[in-house]
C-alpha cells in the first residue's frame, strides 16, 4: 500500500486489514441484500461509503441503470430490489469483480449485464436513464486488484468519468457520485472534485453528507449541461 507510513493512512490501513480476514466465497447480508463476498473485491460490509451513497440514490421504474465500478453489486442490486423493473448494467476492471457482481444478482433474484473494462470501455456505446460512481477515493497507486477499489492515481480515473459521461447521456440522464472533503496527496478535494464537474459541464448539486470524523463523503447529483 502506497504511503503506510502516513499517518493520514491509517483509515485506509484499517480498512485494508480488515478485509484480510474475509473468507473467499463467504455469504453476508449487508442493509437486506445477500452477498457473497471475495478477497479481491472491497466488502461494502466494511465502509462507510457503499451504504451511505445507495441510501440517496433514486431513479424511476424501467430506468435503464449503469454503474461504473460495480464492486461486488450493492448498489446495483439495492436499487434493482427497491425499484421495479430496471435494466441494470455495469462495469469493472476487475475480473473478480465481474463475477463477483455476477453470482450477487442471481443471488438476488436479478439479472444484469456486467462487462469486464475500464470505465465505460471503448466498445460500450449505450445511453442511460442513470449512471452511478464510488469511485476510489484517495490519490496514490494500487499495488493489487483489492487496491484499485480505493487508490485513484492523481485523481486520474475520476478525471477519465467525467470527461465520458456525457457521451452515454442523454438530456434527463441522473448521474450520481461520491466523493470525500479530504485527500492525502493533492489538497482540497472539494476544489478538485468541483473542478471536474466544472471542465466537462456537469451540473452538480450536493444531495447528502456524511461526516465519518476523520473526513466528509458528499453525495453529489450531476447532469449534463449541453445535453
Amino acid at each position: 500500500m502506497p504511503n503506510n507510513t502516513d499517518p493520514d493512512l491509517i483509515p485506509v490501513q484499517k480498512l485494508l486489514s480488515r478485509h484480510e480476514s474475509i473468507v473467499e466465497g463467504q455469504l453476508c447480508e449487508v442493509d437486506g441484500v445477500k452477498l457473497v463476498v471475495s478477497r479481491n473485491v472491497l466488502s461494502p460490509a466494511l465502509t462507510n461509503t457503499s451504504r451511505f451513497f445507495a441510501e440517496h440514490v433514486k431513479t424511476n421504474p424501467n430506468a435503464r441503470c449503469f454503474e461504473v465500478g460495480v464492486g461486488t453489486g450493492f448498489n446495483l442490486i439495492k436499487l434493482g430490489v427497491t425499484v421495479p423493473d430496471l435494466k441494470l448494467a455495469g462495469s469493472d476492471i476487475s475480473v473478480d469483480a465481474v463475477l463477483c457482481t455476477q453470482a450477487n444478482l442471481a443471488l438476488n433474484g436479478l439479472t444484469g449485464d456486467i462487462y469486464l473494462g475500464d470505465l465505460f470501455g471503448p466498445r460500450m456505446t449505450a445511453v442511460y436513464d442513470l449512471i452511478l460512481f464510488n469511485p476510489p477515493l484517495i490519490f496514490g497507486s494500487a499495488t493489487s486488484t483489492l487496491e484499485l477499489a480505493v487508490f485513484d492515481e492523481d485523481g486520474s480515473t475520476v478525471k477519465r468519468f467525467c470527461e465520458q459521461v456525457g457521451s452515454h447521456s442523454h438530456e434527463s440522464t441522473v448521474i450520481y457520485m461520491v466523493y470525500t472533503n479530504h485527500q492525502y496527496r493533492w489538497g482540497s478535494a472539494d476544489e478538485f472534485i468541483i473542478g471536474q464537474f466544472e471542465k466537462n459541464e456537469l451540473s452538480w448539486e450536493r444531495i447528502a453528507s456524511k461526516d465519518v470524523g476523520y473526513e466528509v463523503y458528499t453525495v453529489y447529483e450531476l447532469m449534463c449541461r449541453d445535453r
